[in-house]
């Protein structure tokens, strides 16, 4: 479910591009990446400080961060981590 939401957003993203590329082409001449590279780096930045390291961490681990960083930030309400558990089939298909 999740990697059919990526694929989505990649090819609604590929078909903006491809849509404005030719206007940015004519405006910005050799500057038409600049608007791209901005966003790219915008990306990155949320990458970096938004979202958690999960290299050798279970699914379960993972969530757990999630929520202690809710808690920290003081979020809407309170979330325990076993409300945030996943279904038994993506638990087994992540390892």
């Amino acid at each position: 479910r999740v990697q059919s939401i990526g694929m989505s957003c990649n090819w609604v993203s590929n078909f903006f591009v491809g849509l404005l590329f030719p206007y940015m082409d004519r405006w910005l001449g050799p500057l038409a990446f600049v608007p791209f590279a901005l966003f790219l780096c915008g990306t990155v930045l949320f990458c970096v400080v938004l979202l958690p390291e999960s290299r050798g961490k279970s699914p379960r681990e993972v969530r757990e961060e999630l929520v202690e960083r809710r808690r920290r930030r003081g979020g809407r309400r309170s979330v325990s981590v076993d409300d945030t558990e996943l279904p038994p089939l993506v638990e087994t298909a992540i390892r």
